[in-house]
């Protein structure tokens, strides 16, 4: 049987990593008008998997020396749900008190882009202009942000893990 306790400490070990390596990539993005560097996402995403990666070796390491690929799994989500609620949270906070105008800025641009689709013809009426603002508006808040890049956070970790459990299941080191 597994030991849950084991899981838990990796988790908020190498969770509380992974939170903070996102909490500084949006800080750089920001702080230096990076949005979308490729270099900066590359960056992230090998650092992330080398994290989930180390915490698979830890807890190789303090076992018997394998582990399934169940065990990656949970290392991974473990490390997801941590991680990506540490993120979200600051996420959220950032885009409602730190760094507001990063929202109003993407309201005023969601009419505009609205109107030269509707000027390329691919939105036919203000009907639908005025459902696709207000779906937008929607998407582009605080709280929608945080959830999907929570959603995003997992969907990676879990990604990561299963290729390293896929990779070193039942091996000994």
């Amino acid at each position: 049987m597994e030991n849950k306790e084991q899981f838990k400490q990796l988790g908020f070990k190498y969770g509380g990593f992974y939170a903070l390596l996102y909490i500084l990539i949006l800080v750089i993005e920001e702080s230096f008008a990076l949005k979308n560097h490729i270099a900066l996402s590359i960056g992230g995403l090998v650092l992330s998997f080398l994290i989930v990666w180390q915490a698979t070796n830890d807890y190789r390491n303090n076992g018997d020396g394998s582990m399934e690929l169940s065990q990656a799994l949970k290392i991974g989500l473990a490390i997801g749900v941590i991680g990506g609620l540490g993120y979200a949270i600051y996420m959220y906070l950032n885009y409602s008190f730190i760094n507001t105008e990063f929202l109003e800025k993407a309201h005023e641009e969601i009419p505009k882009e609205l109107q030269k689709l509707k000027d390329n013809g691919q939105i036919k009426t203000d009907e639908e202009i005025e459902m696709a603002t207000k779906t937008a508006y929607v998407f582009a808040s605080p709280f929608m942000l945080a959830t999907i890049a929570l959603i995003g956070q997992l969907i990676k970790t879990f990604i990561f893990s299963l290729i390293i459990g896929l990779i070193g299941r039942g091996k000994r080191q």
